[in-house]
């Protein structure tokens, strides 16, 4: 019996207790093969604790509607803007922003023709050196004229993406990608871009031929394509409501950056069916940026909303001052200005409206150009040529007169270089032709385009209106 059955229970038990043994031996640092025994006094290598979920925040850092605004106009200090800030500022958000990406809305230039190619060439090494990743196309690109648009974005856009999904040519060929990738971290973020067809008439007035199909569709399309992403960000060119009606229309959208939304950012992002809609303001007068966290396997969502204004405590970057110093000799070079404004007069549609010049005002309307000659406004450009800024075009659309246009700046005679009847009342040859009875634009309406908070923080409309208000 012992034999049989007990004998062989007590040699498989020693058999077990042996091997335990055995194991114990082998897993104490310090006592295995070749090693040296370890330390009593140490205790041993604590076990490894198990590693948390890895965390996958990011940051999309953005700005936009340059619009030409290379360095900082006069008229809107202390506000700032313009771009020899915004390197300083990026490097300061870095740390703390994690994995980032730099986005630009578009509208880099304002101007026509070679002046405004010069005004994105300078814009786009600036916002290269600090580290931009993707612009969308804005109808003033477009309008700078399609040969000039092309090479500045073929020579100068380097590793950044120009993206646009529902630009086509006239033979209805897609024009830049659509999309483009990101890997931010362990997140892989999709950036897109749509430009509103509510500027193709614009567009097409100017001789710009290009047709903008309707973004939703082309939006999804263009997702579709690109694949899974763990969040996609579109940069939509486009007026508040268009974003938001995206946001509803896209669902594949987590986040819209709007350009079109108002001078300054709002503090705040809006939050359109649980999705983020956010706005930079213009003229890169702020660096704004949206922080995400979350865990693998889950969405990330909004840490906290991260903005940085431009202002006056940050000392100028010293690439973005050579860069934009050499974009505005070159703005200053004998012929570049008008040149270009004389390009886009002529390819302006027919049938636009011309403008004719005060001169045309002052036989049907003495009195109103009298009082019109004798105030501030008939003098506009003089203090934009004694701050040095005649060759900046920037500084035209509210110093001058129709720069571009039929009839406009820069006139033979001289005449459009003021803010004249026609800046506000709009161009007089239709009016002219119908000897006085076709109606002229309401001049009351006009002011808000150049008198906004930021170029005009003390305007106040209805005691400026008593200043200039007149009659027949």
């Amino acid at each position: 019996m012992f034999r049989r059955w007990v004998l062989p229970l007590l040699l498989i038990l020693a058999a077990g207790a042996a091997g335990i043994l055995a194991l114990a031996l082998r897993e104490r640092p310090g006592e295995g093969p070749g090693e040296a025994p370890a330390d009593p006094g140490s205790g041993g290598a604590e076990p490894a604790p198990t590693p948390p979920p890895a965390d996958s925040r990011f940051a999309i850092l953005f700005g936009g509607a340059l619009e030409g605004r290379l360095w900082t106009p006069p008229c809107s200090q202390p506000r700032q803007g313009g771009l020899s800030r915004v390197g300083a500022v990026i490097a300061g958000l870095a740390p703390s922003a994690g994995p980032s990406v730099l986005l630009d809305t578009g509208d880099l230039c304002g101007a026509p023709g070679r002046a405004g190619a010069t005004e994105a060439e300078g814009a786009l090494r600036v916002l290269r050196e600090a580290g931009l990743a993707a612009t969308a196309v804005g109808e003033k690109d477009l309008l700078a004229g399609l040969e000039e648009w092309r090479r500045v974005k073929n020579q100068e856009a380097g590793e950044a993406k120009v993206l646009c999904a529902n630009l086509r040519d006239d033979e209805d060929r897609e024009m830049v990608p659509a999309v483009a990738h990101f890997v931010l971290g362990s997140r892989r973020v999709l950036v897109a871009a749509i430009l509103s067809p509510s500027f193709e008439p614009e567009l097409h007035a100017a001789g710009v031929p290009v047709r903008l199909v309707p973004p939703a569709e082309a939006l999804r399309k263009a997702l579709e394509v690109a694949g899974k992403a763990d969040y996609v960000v579109l940069l939509a060119h486009a007026p508040p409501e268009e974003a938001r009606a995206l946001l509803r229309e896209v669902p594949q959208v987590d986040a819209a950056i709007a350009a079109h939304g108002g001078a300054l950012p709002w503090l705040e992002p809006e939050v359109v069916d649980g999705r983020l809609l956010l706005y930079p303001g213009t003229g890169w007068q702020f660096v704004c940026g949206a922080g995400f966290r979350g865990r693998e396997g889950r969405k990330p969502e909004l840490r906290d909303t991260l903005k940085r204004a431009v202002g006056w405590t940050l000392h100028p970057d010293p690439m973005a001052g050579i860069h934009l110093d050499v974009t505005l000799r070159g703005l200053r070079e004998a012929g570049v200005l008008e040149e270009s404004l004389a390009a886009r007069a002529a390819r302006t549609a027919p049938g636009v409206p011309k403008h004719e010049g005060p001169g045309a005002c002052l036989a049907c309307h003495p009195a109103a150009h009298g009082k019109w000659s004798a105030e501030p406004h008939a003098k506009s450009m003089a203090g934009v040529r004694e701050k040095g800024f005649e060759g900046v075009p920037y500084c035209l659309p509210c110093h001058a007169t129709a720069a571009g246009r039929p009839g406009g700046f820069p006139d033979p005679r001289g005449e459009q270089a003021a803010v004249t009847c026609e800046a506000c009342h709009g161009p007089g040859a239709v009016h002219i032709a119908a000897e006085g009875r076709a109606p002229l634009g309401k001049a009351r309406d006009s002011c808000g385009a150049c008198h906004t908070p930021e170029m005009s923080p003390s305007f106040t409309f209805e005691e400026a209106w008593k200043k200039i208000e007149h009659g027949r």
